[in-house]
Order: C-alpha cells, then structure tokens, then sequence
C-alpha cells in the first residue's frame, strides 16, 4: 500500500512538471448499492445464511489535477455507510443487522478514453466512527452499539469504472460502478463474530479469521473544472481560472 501511495504521488509530480496543461478541478460525488462483512468461517456456517443485498451507500468530494485529456490524480474524501444483513439459525431463529459508518480519504489515479469511457483507482483509509447491531425476532428487538469491537482505522482499495455522458470544458458528468474493499479485518477483539453477537442463543466456535468490508454501488460524480496551470512561452508556470 505504501508503494502504491509513492507511485501516485511520484507520478503526479512528475506530470505536474513536465506538462504544459495542467486542469484543476472540484467533484462532488455520491452512490448507493450493497455491502458484504466477508468472514469465511460464518459464511461456512450452515446456521447462517448471509443476506447478499445490504444497505450501502458514500457521499463526498475530491480535488484532483487532470494532465491533458486522459490522465488525472486526485484525493478524496467520502463518509461511508455499510452494512450486513445474516439470518441466524439456532435454538431460536433471529436477523442480525450490522451497520458500520466511517470517514475515508484515499487518493485515485483517473484514467478516460475520448470515447468517455473512465476507469479509476486507489488506496483507501477509513477510521470507523460507528458500528450498531440490530437483532431481531422470536421476541427478541434489541440495538447493540459495537464500536467497542471494531477495529480504529483499516486500509483498502477503491475502483470506478463507467461513462461520461456529458462533458464540456467546464464541467462533466460520471455515472458507472464503484467497488471498495477493506485489506484490514473491521473486527478487532479476538474470536468475536458479528452474525453470532447473541450469546444467549448461539455458542460458536470460530479461528480469529478477518471480517473484510466490501461495497459495490452505483456511483454519480459532477466536476467542475475552475482553473489551468502550465508553462508559457518564456518557460514560467501560470495559472488562469476558467470563465
């Protein structure tokens, strides 16, 4: 992660120098889809089925630099909501509903086509700032807040990939799918397993394996392209604010 942190950062530099164009540009972007708490042990458990649709959704901005008509980097920030459903098959039967919420940063490496095909990439940080558990059923509707077992901060990967319907010198418009995936394990006390919370109806026994977090969402993104910088005849760097 931390030599792909130096690429971006090596290669941004090095564009930013040798580019006679340089964009800058503000997005604001947002998506919604699905979540997965991936654990293998509890996927194996025949006494739990995961539920594959589950809330997910982001909402943030990024700064980035565009280098001519194809390439960019960019940093981001996002606020990040997502979760699991399980249905939990034991002596009694009840649903168990984890919601996690985080605040990300990460930066991207943005790459488009003249076609306006774009595909985008780049590590991602999350610090978790929320976790509450819901379960449910056979008289049981209780709401658990489980911060305490999460872990602080995990590191993963973000990816985007679709079209630009609209773009313009001043603005453009993305629509397509967006993937993270979290590398750490968001649970941090040993041998705790989200589906099986309830211990009074459920005594599992599982290996201290991660619980990584996925999202796939539909994402939109508006930007908005205010300014240039590059070298003019004499060999100087300006910069011009676009009208």
């Amino acid at each position: 992660m931390k030599k792909f942190l130096f690429f971006i950062v090596l290669l941004s530099l090095s564009i930013l120098v040798f580019s006679q164009n340089t964009w800058l540009a503000v997005s604001a972007k947002a998506g919604y889809g699905t979540g997965l708490l991936f654990n293998q042990p509890s996927l194996d458990d025949t006494n739990i089925d995961y539920e594959y649709y589950s809330p997910s959704y982001f909402a943030g901005g990024k700064f980035g630099f565009l280098f001519g008509d194809y390439i960019g980097i960019s940093t981001e920030i996002t606020f990040n909501s997502f979760s699991q459903n399980y249905d939990v098959h034991s002596s009694q039967e009840y649903q168990a509903f984890m919601q996690v919420k985080t605040f990300d940063y990460g930066f991207m490496l943005n790459l488009q086509a003249p076609t306006g095909f774009y595909f985008d990439i780049g590590p991602k940080f999350s610090n978790v700032k929320s976790a509450q558990l819901q379960l449910t059923g056979n008289q049981l509707n209780s709401q658990f807040d489980r911060l305490d077992k999460m872990t602080q901060s995990f590191d993963g990967l973000a990816f985007g990939i679709g079209i630009e319907p609209y773009m313009s010198d001043l603005f453009e418009f993305k629509i397509g799918l967006r993937g993270t995936y979290g590398f750490g394990s968001l649970v941090a006390e040993s041998g705790y397993i989200i589906p099986a919370d309830d211990k009074t109806m459920y005594f599992p026994s599982y290996s201290d394996e991660k619980t990584n977090p996925i999202q796939l969402m539909l994402n939109v993104e508006f930007t908005y392209v205010f300014g240039r910088m590059g070298r003019a005849s004499c060999g100087k760097f300006r910069f011009m604010l676009n009208k």
